[in-house]
């Protein structure tokens, strides 16, 4: 089903598991086979046998759930490849909203990032089906990146909010220390220059 759907790289670890796993389960059968012709033999022990068959079971067993593992991994990152791909492309699209509300200077860093990421989610998309637990980790790192360069576009953000809210009592403050000074000039005999 695996090689059938995705590319090799994506099945190549479970189909390794699988050849182990039947590999141990012949190494087990063997030497259960021989525990077997040594059982009606009462000078010869069967135990080494039957200890080499439960090992080699063992084994057998945990490449089995590697297989199983891989197998659960490939296919529920190929349901979630979708969802992903949307919501990274209306997180694009936020930080585009955002990006219009910035300085031209922090708006421009942002745009170049965001051209940058978006760049690679349609590298990404064109072998996404084929390939989706790589896609699932690309998306995740671009997600990442993403939120970086939006961490530092809030901050400038949240600098201009803070300007901006501070801007009416520094215009007040200015405008007091203004009439303060023309106050003083008014009163002496400045020269022009003081004034």
């Amino acid at each position: 089903e695996l090689s059938s759907r995705f590319a090799e790289d994506e099945w190549s670890g479970a189909s390794l598991a699988a050849r182990a796993a039947i590999d141990h389960a012949d190494d087990a059968e063997r030497a259960l086979e021989a525990a077997e012709s040594t059982a009606g033999d009462p000078t010869r022990s069967a135990l080494p046998d039957l200890a080499a068959a439960e090992r080699a079971l063992r084994r057998a067993e945990a490449e089995a759930r590697t297989l199983e593992e891989t197998h659960r991994l490939v296919t529920q990152a190929a349901q979630a490849v979708p969802g992903e791909l949307a919501a990274a492309r209306t997180a694009l699209r936020q930080a585009t909203v955002t990006r219009e509300q910035l300085d031209p200077v922090d708006s421009d860093r942002l745009g170049a990032e965001l051209r940058v990421i978006d760049a690679e989610l349609t590298e990404i998309e064109v072998d996404a089906a084929r390939r989706p637990t790589r896609t699932i980790d690309r998306i995740a790192r671009l997600r990442d990146r993403l939120d970086m360069a939006l961490g530092d576009a809030r901050t400038a953000q949240q600098r201009i909010r803070g300007a901006r809210t501070a801007l009416p009592g520094t215009l007040a403050a200015a405008r007091n220390a203004v009439a303060h000074a023309e106050s003083s000039v008014a009163h002496t005999r400045a020269s022009a220059d003081a004034r």
